[in-house]
């Protein structure tokens, strides 16, 4: 493949700060600032160049191929190594002190990292199914051990092996580990009433049958008031 020729505008050597990120303890390196212009650039020339630039050992597997066209102005060298492989679909990862540079479609052995996963509120088909989209190509996830239903409060927890490169293990967990959660439980209680109503008390009013006959002025009896001499009838409930 003819390659087209290489313009940097400004290389920055310096490390900036002298401490590395988490990630990248083990490599400071990775850190340093670094600024480039690329117009067409073969992308593996490019990582030579910087391997020979900052002192760090990098070795090509499989087939690397691709172009980069990009500014970048002091910039970190991991960010400037993921701009100019990832939009190629290339990756990269270090192995002790060794850069390693390939297609991301393979996953080496060395690269893979096995995680287990237990679940607790949700089966491993629900997590599966959640997550199994950032996979890379070659990484995988297993069911080891699926526990019994939710309401049978199971007694073992379901399993899920995880297997794929470190960052996305540690991205799939932390999905997971959101959507493994108690679900909030709604308690409905019902209580039943039964009243039987009769003829009468389902429509209108319940008339008097009778009302009593008093004979006005007697003596009020210890308060108790006039005893009713007698009742009179009412016929059938008509009267005004």
């Amino acid at each position: 493949m003819k390659r087209i020729s290489l313009v940097v505008i400004l290389l920055s050597l310096a490390v900036i700060g002298g401490q590395a990120t988490a990630d990248n303890t083990a490599h400071a390196f990775l850190n340093n600032r670094v600024s480039l212009t690329l117009d067409r650039t073969d992308v593996e020339a490019v990582v030579r160049m910087l391997a020979k630039q900052h002192g760090f050992n990098v070795a090509i597997a499989g087939e690397v191929t691709g172009e980069a066209s990009m500014i970048l102005n002091n910039v970190p060298l991991h960010e400037a190594l993921d701009a100019i492989l990832l939009s190629n679909n290339l990756s990269w990862y270090m192995k002790e002190n060794l850069m390693v540079v390939k297609p991301s479609g393979f996953l080496a052995s060395d690269e893979r990292v096995t995680a287990l996963v237990r679940l607790k509120h949700v089966t491993c088909e629900e997590a599966k199914l959640a997550t199994g989209h950032l996979l890379s190509t070659g990484g995988k996830i297993e069911i080891l051990a699926e526990g019994a239903e939710m309401s049978t409060r199971r007694a073992t927890p379901s399993v899920l092996s995880v297997s794929d490169r470190g960052d996305i293990v540690a991205q799939i967990q932390s999905v997971i580990a959101e959507l493994d959660r108690p679900q909030p439980m709604l308690n409905i209680s019902v209580k039943l009433v039964e009243t039987n109503l009769s003829l009468d008390d389902k429509i209108g009013l319940n008339w008097p049958e009778s009302y009593p006959m008093i004979f006005g002025g007697l003596p009020d009896v210890e308060g108790e008031g006039a005893t009713p001499l007698a009742s009179h009838p009412l016929d059938g409930g008509r009267w005004t």
